[in-house]
């Protein structure tokens, strides 16, 4: 195997729910402040904490949050789903004896409903989510937490992700990095981080795992 271990973002990475987010930041947004958001305005917040978000779309509203996570947690399990080949993957990967973790700007919490109601929270040795750690990507401290957690070297893994932030975050641990191509994030941002692969589907990873 060419890899060990393989960390993964969850959102816009295995589980598709772009549409989930938007709709929710629109909702809350007009709802509450009166602003209209196009996608555009909301795709470079992807891969983010919800938190900095706020601080920069409306920084005087931080309370808005817990109002943001009512709106869209019990429409979560209906408007997201896996990315089309996400668990044939992750079980052919698993079975092949290398580690998995999730390394993702959501709270831990939200990490393990999302993977329990997706039925792939068993692959998953390691889940680091923005409540584990300081500082958050692009800061190289998730991702080095995970790797410890793992017990493997940044060089036996490979990172996963759809956003800047994920290339970042990766590459600051010394871990090399898959793009993936259905990611939202407008691909000119994503691109410019230079991943070392780029995954057209899901079964790429296979491949480039030599599994």
């Amino acid at each position: 195997m060419k890899y060990q271990g393989i960390l993964f973002d969850l959102d816009g990475t295995l589980v598709d729910n772009s549409e989930l987010v938007i709709t929710s930041f629109q909702y809350i947004f007009k709802t509450h402040l009166n602003m209209d958001l196009e996608p555009e305005d909301i795709y470079p917040y992807f891969g983010r904490p919800l938190i900095e978000a706020f601080r920069e779309l409306a920084p005087e509203n931080e309370d808005l949050i817990e109002t943001y996570r009512a709106y869209e947690n019990p429409r979560g399990d209906e408007m997201a789903h896996l990315v089309e080949g996400a668990k044939e993957v992750l079980i052919k990967l698993y079975e092949s004896g290398i580690k998995l973790a999730i390394v993702s700007s959501r709270n831990s919490k939200s990490l393990h409903h999302e993977l329990e109601i997706r039925a792939v929270d068993q692959y998953f040795q390691v889940i680091i989510g923005c409540d584990d750690s300081e500082k958050h990507k692009p800061d190289k401290e998730p991702v080095e937490k995970a790797l410890k957690n793992l017990g493997l070297k940044s060089e036996d893994c490979l990172f996963v992700g759809d956003s800047p932030y994920d290339m970042m975050s990766a590459k600051g641990a010394g871990v090399k990095t898959a793009l993936v191509r259905w990611t939202n994030v407008p691909w000119a941002d994503v691109e410019k981080c230079y991943p070392d692969y780029i995954l057209e589907t899901m079964f790429d990873l296979l491949e480039i795992c030599e599994v």
